[in-house]
């Protein structure tokens, strides 16, 4: 393939930039057919795009060109990852050299949060598989660097601010898209039944549950509030000790039937009902549907067995 040439010329950034471009042109303008992607994948072009990620990772510049390259690279992966024939050549059951960069953490665990967030992408695309999902969680251990990131930037949230200076709008936008990607990967990850438990065991909602019991509805928060909502209504399904355990808090249950009654977010308010919905269905005690009670959440109980999202 012509264009490897130009990937493979690191030291050219110009080169390399206006090939990766071609690149991602190409796969834009082929439809639904993915021959173009999966052809690359079959050429080896995943390890190039590593290589090129890794020397900018390992530099001392950060300048426009290599931020540039960097999501370029990233991107073509991402649209590579989303086909799931290509996904399976660039995995390879977790032995492929990007398997191997996502498993040691080298780019999770960077300081540059722009590398971080482009890693959990790739990662949540990984993670809709499910055979996937076991590897990553049970061979490649990644929850406890998942736990750790949602910590660190769940942290940050209170001192956001969207209407400040650039450099403050800057950084209150790679904390959210942070968040949402990590918040991606975890839901993934609490899909197959067998991973729940260690999902629950995580840690992880000891940070859901104190945000979401103390986050009025904001459209700030808006997209972070659907992510919690589903991973709790998630792992809640099968799981009676978590059902039992939010179940038993009020002042949670209360600010879920806000969501259900105050959010213009339509993904907020359906992933609402279906947690009250999954927690009456999975506790057993009378405490849990107390609480739904006491917070107003009957009648959104009742709206759902009557509506289309009564089978979600």
């Amino acid at each position: 393939m012509v264009i490897q040439t130009g990937v493979t010329n690191i030291k050219d950034s110009n080169v390399l930039e206006t090939s990766l471009e071609v690149l991602i042109s190409l796969m834009e303008d082929e439809g639904e057919t993915n021959n173009v992607k999966y052809e690359m994948v079959q050429r080896g072009i995943s390890d190039l795009l590593c290589d090129v990620i890794d020397n900018i990772n390992m530099g001392s510049d950060d300048n426009e060109m290599n931020e540039s390259l960097e999501k370029l690279s990233f991107d073509l992966l991402v649209t590579m990852l989303s086909d799931d024939r290509c996904m399976a050549l660039l995995y390879q059951h977790g032995s492929s050299l990007l398997a191997q960069r996502i498993h040691s953490s080298d780019w999770l665990l960077s300081p540059r949060p722009t590398l971080v967030a482009s890693t959990l992408l790739a990662v949540g695309n990984i993670a809709r598989n499910e055979d996937n999902c076991h590897h990553l969680v049970h061979k490649a251990n990644i929850l406890p660097t998942l736990v750790s990131i949602a910590t660190e930037n769940f942290a940050k949230l209170d001192g956001l601010n969207l209407a400040g200076s650039s450099e403050q709008n800057d950084h209150s936008r790679i904390v959210i898209k942070l968040l949402l990607a990590d918040l991606s990967v975890i839901r993934n990850l609490t899909i197959p039944l067998v991973l729940k438990p260690l999902i629950v065991n995580s840690r992880i909602f000891d940070i859901i549950v104190p945000f979401l019991r103390d986050t009025e509805f904001s459209l700030m928060f808006a997209e972070i509030i659907f992510k919690c909502l589903a991973i709790l209504r998630l792992a809640v399904n099968g799981q009676e000790s978590l059902a039992t355990a939010f179940g038993a808090d009020e002042v949670a249950v209360t600010r879920v039937v806000s969501y259900c009654d105050g959010s213009s977010h339509g993904g907020v308010q359906a992933e609402s009902m279906r947690l009250l919905a999954a927690l009456v269905r999975n506790s057993r005690v009378t405490r849990t549907m107390t609480s739904v009670v006491a917070g107003g959440g009957t009648r959104h109980l009742v709206t759902m067995a009557t509506s289309k999202h009564g089978n979600a």
